[in-house]
């Protein structure tokens, strides 16, 4: 029945429809229209009004539209000062493009409902004082209706950021190229900021400005630091005292209650002194000691003022930017030099803050750049071991000192490969004679090169090592760049050519910037051969990596006249005579990878002149030969195995 009825009563009302026609839907609606309701947009209850702060914070905000949805939010931070007594006013007094609104576009996945707020310190004194900023924020909806603007007023300071500079040290010098590209990559040198008290975790960018000044030398350095560089003390408060000034020191506040009226006094007391700040040691709570380059000192001086390079773009019209490194190329560029030369160059940063708060005491750091010429044609590295005592060797060159040797006055290197430099280059291009004078640094530092018969073109580096240790290499960079090659050399079965010494490196780094070098090395990385059967030997990285040397090979020789195993592995080792006298190409010309190579032939009388065969340990049973006073040169008891050995290359 409940169906029925229902069916009944609907009925007529269909039929009042009907009757109706359509003058039902002709009819307007009546009324005032409904407009847009703009957005509305509040801040959250953290931070609060009138929170103080020592970095940027995120301040967060929501907003609501009831007939429609937000599309973006806007919001600006203007300084108290700015802004006036009245920052409702401020906004309607101001026009719009005068405001420094930032502008975030909301979308389904970023609400848009915080930022990470920068607000300004005070530059003269960002610890002392609070810098007031307020904060407007403003929503806008999808039909461009904007909320009214709402505000919060919050205060900040600041503390100092730091700057460091990393660069290579005066003693690494770089090397001056005047173009990019390349393996050298100009004067290489980066900065960082920091600003611990701040932000201990998580900075936001650093800005830098630096200077770039040079060549100085070293009377320059040294006028330079007197003149322009002092050691000042900085307090937290970025406050500068020198010498001689006096530093107020104040301890913890100690409260005084009075009792004796009423209502109780309460005063607050704190113990103060006076010291000089020389007293302050470099480990203080009260600042810190730091050696300052007095800049304005430095650019009126009329003759150190050598400025080379700045972080100034002309394009920006700014000098601060946030790059962390520079290549700085041809840093001679006003500078006329004839011959390779080294001088002294000072690079100074300065870092500032997201407050825009710069470092009080920038950071300087003298670094040193050579400009490379290449004027001579081949310097000679030897790195043979050359034996002064007659005891415990074989097969070892010898050097002049030994005054009982009738040889030559000359190293064996220096003479044999000295005449074939300038057989080849021309007279004058090995120098022979002009022997350079001993270094004395301090004891037991000493570099004998007149002893040694060093040049500025031969260096016997293995016995001008003493002061490495020292980190003092008795050949640098800027004399292995006055030449167009080098040469090394290492003439004695025993003892490693050392890759990642002082000298190698400077090797290394003469071939990065342009020279040649040919290496003539007898078993150079092993610090004593001692296999007794051919064995393949491996190289440092770095020599295969400039020289294409995969490793060597060694023919085992050594165990013919050395065995420690209690006998020799060849009969009769102690009577047989091999001279290694010559040596010829292997090969069948008719294969394709066939190289013709030239036959070799040894003058034996020179060989028996040059180096020198004396009984050790292990073989002292056998004869020997030993051109000395019982021996004179030319009596051959005991032959030179022959040392013959390969190398595995690369192939290009």
């Amino acid at each position: 029945m409940r169906d029925l009825k229902t069916l009944i009563i609907s009925l007529p009302l269909i039929g009042l429809f009907i009757i109706g026609g359509c003058d039902f839907f002709k009819h307007d609606i009546q009324g005032p229209e409904r407009g847009n309701v703009p957005p509305v947009v509040q801040f959250v209850n953290i931070p609060v009004e009138k929170a103080r702060f020592n970095s940027d914070t995120t301040v967060n905000w929501y907003g609501t539209d009831v007939d429609g949805f937000i599309v973006q939010f806007r919001y600006a931070v203007v300084e108290e000062s700015v802004v006036g007594p009245d920052p409702d006013a401020y906004i309607s007094g101001t026009a719009d493009t005068l405001i420094p609104w930032v502008v975030l576009d909301v979308s389904v996945n970023d609400p848009q409902t915080n930022a990470r707020i920068t607000m300004s310190a005070d530059i003269s004194d960002p610890v002392r004082k609070y810098v007031a900023s307020y904060v407007f924020i403003q929503a806008i909806d999808n039909l461009g209706a904007k909320s009214e603007v709402a505000n919060r007023l919050f205060y900040k300071n600041n503390h100092f950021p730091n700057t460091t500079i990393s660069s290579r040290g005066v003693n690494d010098p770089y090397v001056n190229t005047s173009t990019v590209g390349g393996i050298l990559e100009g004067v290489t040198v980066s900065w960082s900021g920091e600003d611990p008290i701040d932000y201990p975790r998580n900075p936001p960018p650093f800005q830098f400005r630096w200077r770039f000044y040079g060549p100085f030398d070293s009377l320059q350095m040294v006028e330079l630091k007197n003149i322009c560089i002092d050691s000042v003390f900085v307090d937290i408060y970025g406050d500068f005292y020198i010498k001689g000034d006096t530093f107020v020191l104040e301890g913890d506040p100690d409260t005084v209650i009075n009792n004796t009226v009423n209502p109780p006094e309460t005063t607050i007391i704190i113990d103060t002194s006076w010291v000089l700040v020389d007293t302050l040691g470099r480990n203080n709570s009260f600042g810190s000691w730091n050696d300052y380059l007095y800049l304005d000192s430095f650019e009126t001086h009329p003759d150190l003022n050598k400025l080379v390079d700045s972080s100034y773009d002309p394009l920006a019209d700014d000098i601060w930017v946030y790059d962390q490194n520079t290549h700085i190329y041809d840093v001679y560029r006003d500078t006329t030099i004839d011959s390779t030369s080294q001088f002294y160059f000072l690079i100074w940063c300065q870092a500032r803050d997201d407050s825009r708060v710069p470092d009080p005491v920038p950071d300087f750091k003298w670094i040193s750049v050579i400009e490379p010429k290449f004027e001579r044609e081949v310097i000679i590295i030897d790195a043979t071991r050359y034996k002064t005592s007659t005891s415990g060797f074989w097969n070892w060159p010898v050097f002049p000192l030994i005054q009982y040797y009738d040889i030559t006055t000359e190293p064996v290197v220096k003479q044999v490969l000295g005449q074939m430099i300038e057989d080849w280059a021309g007279p004058g291009s090995f120098d022979f004679s002009n022997t350079m004078e001993n270094v004395n640094f301090y004891f037991p530092c000493k570099i004998e090169y007149k002893k040694y018969k060093a040049s500025q073109d031969y260096y016997p580096v293995a016995l001008l090592s003493r002061c490495e240790s020292y980190g003092i290499p008795s050949v640098t960079l800027r004399d292995i760049l006055k030449h167009k090659i080098v040469l090394v050399v290492k003439d004695n079965p025993g003892g490693e050519l050392i890759m990642d010494s002082d000298v190698m490196l400077s090797v290394l780094d003469g071939l990065n910037a342009g020279i040649s070098a040919w290496a003539m090395l007898r078993s150079p990385f092993q610090s004593y051969v001692t296999v007794y059967e051919p064995e393949w030997q491996n190289v440092p990285l770095s020599y295969t990596q400039y020289f294409g040397v995969v490793n060597m090979r060694f023919s085992g020789w050594m165990g013919a006249i050395n065995d420690s195993r209690g006998g020799a592995p060849y009969p009769n080792a102690g009577t047989r005579i091999e001279d290694f006298i010559g040596a010829a190409p292997l090969g069948d010309p008719q294969d394709a990878d066939y190289i013709d190579l030239p036959h070799l032939i040894i003058d034996t009388t020179l060989l028996e002149d040059r180096y020198l065969w004396v009984p050790g340990a292990g073989f002292s049973q056998y004869d020997y030969r030993c051109p000395n006073a019982v021996n004179p040169p030319g009596e051959i008891l005991i032959g030179a195995l022959p040392e013959v050995g390969y190398v595995q290359k690369y192939i290009l």
